[in-house]
Parts: C-alpha cells; sequence; structure tokens
C-alpha cells in the first residue's frame, strides 16, 4: 500500500497537537498581552464595481485574558483587546491616510502551541481625506476575524489572523456608503509574567 506525504504530514501535526506541551505562562487567568501588527488586504466601497484596492495597517495592542471557559472543544480563554492604529492606508483616489482605535473581544481556543482565535470588535477611525470619496473622514470600524496563535515560549508567541473590516459613517452625513476590505494580519505577542 502506497502512503501520500500529504497523510503523513498530517499525521505528524495531529501527533505534535498532542504530543508537545502548551507553554506554561500564557493565556493563564488575568494574563496580560501586548503586541504588534501590520497588515495588508484589499477592499473597494460597498456600491462600487471598481476593482478592489489596496488597505495597508500596523497596529499596537494591549489586551487582559479572564478566566479559562470549560466547555469540551470550545474550551478556552476570553479576552478583552485594546488596539491602537496609528497607520493605515487606503487605496482609494485620493488615497485616504489616518489613524484610530478599536476595542475587540477575542475567544482563544484551547490547544497545544497552536490556538485558533475567533474575535469581534468595533472601533473609529480618522483619515484625512473621506472614505469612500463624498462620505466622511471619520468613520465607525466593525470587524470580525479568525487566526490563530503560536506559542513558541512562554511568554512570546506570532500570530496570524484574516480580518473582515467595514468602514462606515454609521449615517451621520446625507452619503453613507460604507468601505468592506479583507486583511491578512502578522504579529508578534509578549505575555509578561502574572504576578
Amino acid at each position: 500500500m502506497r502512503r501520500s506525504p500529504k497523510r503523513a504530514l498530517v499525521f505528524l501535526a495531529g501527533a505534535l497537537w498532542i504530543l508537545v506541551p502548551p507553554p506554561a505562562g500564557a493565556f493563564e487567568r488575568d494574563q496580560i498581552e501586548s503586541g504588534f501588527q501590520i497588515g495588508i488586504g484589499g477592499g473597494k466601497a460597498v456600491d462600487s464595481h471598481r476593482p478592489t484596492r489596496g488597505v495597508y495597517l500596523a497596529d499596537v495592542r494591549l489586551g487582559r485574558y479572564g478566566r479559562p471557559v470549560e466547555a469540551g472543544l470550545l474550551s478556552g480563554n476570553p479576552g478583552w483587546i485594546v488596539e491602537a492604529v496609528p497607520l493605515i492606508s487606503i487605496g482609494q483616489e485620493p488615497r485616504a491616510l489616518g489613524g484610530g482605535i478599536s476595542l475587540l473581544f477575542r475567544y482563544v481556543l484551547r490547544g497545544r502551541v497552536v490556538r485558533p482565535f475567533l474575535e469581534l470588535g468595533l472601533g473609529c477611525l480618522w483619515t484625512d481625506t473621506d472614505v469612500p470619496p463624498g462620505d466622511s473622514d471619520f468613520n465607525f470600524t466593525p470587524q470580525g476575524g479568525i487566526g490563530v496563535k503560536h506559542l513558541w515560549s512562554p511568554r512570546w508567541g506570532v500570530d496570524a489572523e484574516a480580518r473582515f473590516h467595514h468602514i462606515s459613517n454609521n449615517g451621520m452625513t446625507e452619503r453613507n456608503l460604507g468601505f468592506n476590505s479583507v486583511v491578512i494580519l502578522l504579529g508578534l505577542s509578549y505575555f509578561p509574567a502574572n504576578r
């Protein structure tokens, strides 16, 4: 019987998931997380038939995880993350540059070295020009994403995330078309020791 290299790789990944213990320290009760992310994606105005425009951003974040939730396969750690976005660039004509702040609820599922997570949040965004053109330079940013964290030590990890990001002024001006984007984010996390 011929064995598939793909099957062997899946088996090896599963064995590592089960056998490699998680690093102690990360995701304890009342655990703090700090870090940064950079992202790239594409988006367009809701009513636009134009091609997707580039979206680039960088953020820094600080969060706190609460008591672990025991729920079988859905066991994990809930947390709140404050995310400051000192730079976002939206590829429209004219290009919009700006920054903002978001509050995110994140649920990190229990895992070993790799931990999947889900998040939902809301933020505010200020730009140097209207987004989309003719709307507003102040917008709200409802958002949600899925991702994974890889913990390589008790205090350090990297994460990768896909996030849907909607930009809208919520009807504060007569025109409110909105701008939708999907952004891929890569980041570095630090978990200081609990005292």
